[in-house]
């Protein structure tokens, strides 16, 4: 939301007619010297050059610092190249000799908009509109004073807490292999495949207290409980708690968290794990936006036999998303990498991995949503004796559909018929399985 780079230039050309008039400007040669100084810097403002005639302009500014031709050339080069509140002190020069000059006026609002003094931006830009300026400015301003409401209405603190219901089948509820046998020896029934209906329950809440328009704290827990009637032994308990800080930085959308999580098996306790998590978006040309994430922590397990599995953990993956397809279609793609680094010497549960995820959704109805998400991971083991011998590789494949229906069976509620297929190949059969499981959930968040 800016006027176009060919407007502004026509204001500093202006500008440089405010020389002529200002008692700032000590002698005519200090005129003409600045008046060559704008003539050199307007090209690189018409070429989409700020950050060269920042740096032409900031060499200057002792020389010509409180001049408001000066001043105002030097707000706008500091604006398009990122820093709003040097912009914003310049362009505060410019308006107090100048009270009249309607485009600094406009350019300081932004300045502080961009910064994030809302309140400020607000003063000017509703002054502004209250000068009738032209239709297409007044529409901006418009613009600009409805996203001011917006962002403030972000940095109100805002708790948000829900429940989740659901129910179904689970073909492979233990995640594990078919085969009743291997390398002669029969399994016990546990590290078999069961099958078994299902009854899941979850408590979730988020607390997001912002710290000014541009810095959030972030603060959330779920706890989930799914029942397994014919294979209670994998009955599991879940629950995880983050905390993170949320920031704009410039065109950047980033965050910094910590996350921890316990589990329990048959109501028994089985494990934690821990992470710290870095992301970083940015906005790419039109809709679409690439964004980084790395997380890096501990998974222990409780009993002490199964120290063999503990591993530190480093996962990283690059993803580009794109909206405004037809239908409100949204894509993402994603590569991750990344792997496990075993804690114990010898263990064989080291390993590097690679893959991909794909996801596309869409609006199915007037208050429905669908989504499809495939994804492949590639796992390859190494450390020790390997398993039985070798150096196992995992390829898993996974593959999720739902429908989302709002306001189903009620307002307020949302109702998510889901089906979920996984199925892990390997060069170790004992490790081989696959799995699908169908699902109806309630959903229903409170604020």
């Amino acid at each position: 939301m800016r006027p176009s780079r060919f407007a502004r230039l026509g204001a500093v050309i202006a500008a440089v007619a405010i020389v002529a008039g200002q008692s700032v400007v000590a002698t005519a040669a200090d005129a003409d010297s600045l008046a060559v100084l704008l003539d050199a810097v307007r090209p690189l403002i018409a070429a989409g050059k700020a950050g060269e005639a920042y740096d032409v302009l900031s060499r200057r500014e002792a020389d010509f610092g409180g001049t408001a031709a000066f001043d105002y050339a030097y707000g706008l080069a500091a604006l398009d190249t990122g820093r709003p509140a040097d912009a914003a002190f310049a362009l505060q020069r410019v308006v107090a000799v100048e009270p009249g000059f309607d485009g600094a006026r406009m350019d300081l609002a932004r300045a502080y908009y961009d910064s994030g003094d809302l309140e400020s931006a607000r003063v000017q830009f509703e002054y502004l509109r209250g000068r009738d300026p032209p239709t297409a400015t007044r529409q901006l301003i418009d613009r600009y004073l409805v996203a001011i409401d917006s962002r403030v209405a972000d940095v109100r603190p805002r708790f948000v807490a829900g429940f989740d219901l659901g129910a179904g089948y689970d073909s492979n509820a233990n995640g594990s292999t078919s085969d009743k046998q291997f390398l002669g020896f029969n399994l016990n029934t546990r590290n078999v495949a069961t099958a078994t209906a299902f009854v899941e329950a979850a408590l979730a809440a988020d607390y997001i207290h912002p710290s000014g328009a541009n810095v959030a704290w972030t603060v959330s827990g779920r706890a989930t409980q799914r029942w397994n009637p014919e294979a209670h032994f994998v009955d599991q308990s879940l629950v995880s708690a983050a905390v993170g800080l949320a920031a704009r930085l410039g065109g950047w959308r980033t965050s910094i968290g910590v996350n921890g999580g316990w589990s329990a098996l048959s109501g028994a306790s089985h494990d934690t794990s821990g992470a710290l998590e870095l992301r970083a978006t940015h906005a790419l040309s039109g809709p679409w936006q690439a964004s980084v994430d790395v997380s890096y922590g501990p998974m222990r397990y409780v009993d002490a036999h199964l120290d063999l599995l503990e591993v530190n953990r480093l996962l990283a993956s690059l993803r580009v998303d794109r909206t405004g397809l037809p239908a409100e279609g949204a894509f993402s793609f994603a590569l991750i990498g990344g792997g496990d680094d075993a804690c114990r010497v010898g263990s064989p549960y080291g390993n590097d991995r690679i893959g991909a995820r794909t996801s596309f959704g869409w609006r199915a109805g007037h208050a429905s949503r669908a989504m499809i998400d495939i994804g492949a991971m590639r796992s390859n083991y190494s450390g020790g004796s390997g398993f039985f011998g070798l150096d196992r590789r995992d390829t898993q494949y996974y593959a999720v559909a739902l429908l989302d229906f709002d306001d189903a069976p009620a307002p307020g509620w949302r109702l998510e018929p889901r089906l979920r297929y996984v199925k892990n190949s390997t060069n170790v059969a004992l490790y081989a399985y696959d799995r699908w499981e169908a699902g109806l959930f309630l959903h229903r968040n409170f604020r």
